[in-house]
């Protein structure tokens, strides 16, 4: 998928997320359960942490302080990572909480 394209649809599926719990956390939006989204996705695509970090594009310690230390990714990050779920089976339902997984 090249960037653009991968632009183009994180846009459109932004649409679906109308009756999503939100939570404001330093400026920006993200699910309250982003952490639990961030785990399952990790198990979907069969990836260890250091994996997943390099195939998102960010480093590993980030990836680290997205999960244990509640930051939040910049904007730059979120699409990456959109891009990555994209890519895996299910991961895009993970990422957008609209899969049957425990929530």
């Amino acid at each position: 998928m090249q960037k653009t394209d991968c632009w183009a649809r994180f846009y459109r599926d932004m649409e679906r997320f109308t009756e999503f719990e939100w939570s404001l956390s330093s400026g920006r939006l993200m699910p309250k359960d982003f952490v639990m989204r961030l785990v399952r996705l990790k198990e979907a695509s069969g990836l260890t942490w250091s994996g997943m970090a390099r195939a998102i594009g960010v480093d590993y310690k980030q990836m680290y302080r997205w999960r244990e230390k509640g930051v939040v990714p910049s904007g730059g990050s979120v699409i990456a990572l959109y891009c990555f779920a994209s890519r895996v089976r299910g991961g895009l339902d993970i990422m957008l909480g609209t899969d049957q997984g425990e929530s």
